[in-house]
């Protein structure tokens, strides 16, 4: 029923209410009724309303409008909009610094937010080691002795802070030039005018540096710039040294990455960005994507903000494969099915809305509600991907992704991509690859 334009709904619609009509007023005791048609036309009536929605929101889309943004169109293959034409004008060529692949499926074994909550990286551990103990590392930093660039294994990590040459305000960026259209942004820190740097506020991420280098051959650069996407040549600022030291505090041993981002004999050191790393065993992910559907419990603007069922589905760097379930919007019943792997959301919770900000509580991006193996998950195809729901009249119905053109009440973007909290409708720019504007970290 999904697969039907819109005009052809509303006229099933339509017809079937004609039907209907037509048999209510017949005082035959042999007129036919059907529950099961009945159940079918109150369905087509809420797709058509809903189909009506999003055309009002949003127009009609194009023929050839694909609902995947994983696919094809990633910053990787064009460049990002110019938002100043003239803030590139003191740095030449180059490419301009973009956020580690966020558009893609393919992550490169690059993990967003590895770690949420109170883990061993978390926001008072790192406010309490650069407040008591940055100064003894920087100086450590300082008086160690630079080793080889040459980066092996998985590590998750998080910017400390950036020991800064001077107070103006300025972006130290560690990244690498992967091919394609960008410098790829691994971490980025603002000095916010201090000489100190600033503490971080930033998540921690993991990268499988076998798996980025398995991918091609990255240019790894430090750079200064004066924005955030400034275009800069990674090969005229190629990391060749780095410092690793590893520090006691508190009766525990961490290890630290020093980089040199200012150039220049007598400019900045080895502080001048430091990340807290941790080597790990774990897979990273490889490939990654976030589906978002619409359950049709509500078909007014409000409702479609796509946070009814979000899970995302992964293949990670030791090709393991599954489905993790991330928010649940909607309260009706409903099956998640990959890959002919199945998942349905328990009958005692069908009622709740879970992570969606429904409850008053803030949404939590890395919040696991439950996940499931699968196998035979290819990231360009997704005919395999559909959800079963069932209305409240007891209609069930599939949802599978809708083809180019169709209206969608599934997308699927890269596991960057944040939800709506629920009755927040999602917007034009929401519904783009490139999405709303990101508050910085």
């Amino acid at each position: 029923m999904i697969k039907k334009s819109l005009f052809q709904v509303l006229l099933l619609a339509t017809a079937m209410t004609g039907a209907m009509v037509l048999s209510s007023c017949s005082h035959s005791s042999d007129a036919p009724y059907d529950e099961n048609n009945v159940k079918e036309l109150n369905h087509a009536k809420a797709l058509a309303q809903y189909q009506q929605t999003f055309v009002n929101m949003f127009g009609q889309p194009a023929s050839d409008k694909s609902w995947d943004f994983t696919l094809g169109n990633s910053h990787k293959t064009r460049a990002p909009k110019d938002k100043d034409k003239d803030k590139d004008k003191d740095n030449g060529g180059g490419k301009s610094l973009a956020d580690w692949p966020s558009e893609s499926y393919n992550v490169y074994g690059y993990t967003w937010k590895y770690e949420t909550g109170n883990t061993s990286m978390n926001e008072s551990k790192v406010n309490e080691i650069f407040d008591n103990g940055f100064d003894e590392l920087v100086g450590l930093i300082k008086a160690a002795t630079p080793q080889d660039w040459n980066p092996k294994g998985t590590y998750k990590f998080r910017t400390l802070g950036a020991d800064a040459p001077s107070p103006s305000n300025k972006y130290y960026t560690l990244g690498a030039d992967l091919g394609g259209n960008n410098n790829y942004i691994l971490r980025q820190i603002k000095t916010n005018g201090s000489t100190r740097g600033v503490v971080s506020d930033q998540h921690v991420s993991a990268i499988s540096f076998d798996n980025i280098n398995q991918s091609g051959s990255p240019v790894w650069f430090t750079v200064t710039t004066g924005k955030k996407d400034t275009k800069t040549e990674a090969t005229a600022n190629k990391i060749n040294k780095f410092v690793e030291i590893k520090y006691e505090y508190n009766n525990k041993v961490y290890t630290f990455w020093g980089f040199k981002v200012e150039k220049g004999d007598n400019k900045g050191s080895y502080a001048d960005l430091v990340l807290w790393v941790d080597e790990i065993e774990a897979p990273t992910y490889y490939y990654a994507k976030r589906f978002f559907v619409e359950d049709l419990g509500g078909v007014g603007n409000s409702d479609i903000d796509f946070n009814d069922i979000v899970f995302d589905v992964v293949e990670y760097t030791n090709k393991e494969q599954e489905v993790i379930v991330r928010a649940l919007g909607g309260t009706l019943p409903i099956t998640i099915t990959v890959c002919g792997t199945s998942w349905s959301k328990p009958a005692d919770q069908v009622s709740n809305m879970i992570n969606t900000g429904a409850d008053g509580k803030a949404i939590d991006y890395g919040m696991i509600i439950d996940s499931f193996k699968i196998s035979g998950w290819d990231p360009t195809d997704n005919s395999k991907v559909s959800v079963q729901v069932e209305d409240k009249n007891g209609f069930k119905f599939i949802e599978a992704f809708p083809k180019n053109g169709e209206i969608p009440l599934m997308v699927a973007f890269s596991v960057a991509k944040p939800w709506k909290a629920e009755r927040q409708p999602i917007t034009a720019a929401w519904l783009t690859e490139e999405g709303e504007e990101p508050v910085e970290d």
